[in-house]
C-alpha cells in the first residue's frame, strides 16, 4: 500500500511520466530526483518493484497492483 502511495506521488511530481500503453497496460518513463533516466517503457508492476527494492529490472510478469494487506 505504501508503494502505491509513493507511485502516485512520483507521478504527481513528474518522476514517472506516462509514455503510452502496450496491450492496454500503461507504460512509464522513470526518473530519479536528479532527473536521471532510470527506465523507459516500464509497466506499473516494474515501477512498484523498483520502489520496493531500489533496483530496477524489466519483467512484465510483475503485477500492476499490490495487495492492500501484506500476508
Amino acid at each position: 500500500m505504501v508503494s502505491q502511495m509513493i507511485f502516485h506521488i512520483m507521478v504527481s511530481v513528474g518522476l514517472l511520466i506516462p509514455s503510452g500503453d502496450v496491450d492496454g497496460r500503461v507504460i512509464y518513463d522513470v526518473y530519479t530526483q536528479d532527473c536521471e533516466l532510470v527506465a523507459e517503457y516500464a509497466y506499473k508492476g516494474e515501477v512498484l518493484n523498483y520502489i520496493n527494492t531500489g533496483a530496477f529490472s524489466y519483467d512484465e510478469m510483475y503485477e500492476d497492483c499490490c495487495p492492500l494487506i501484506d500476508k
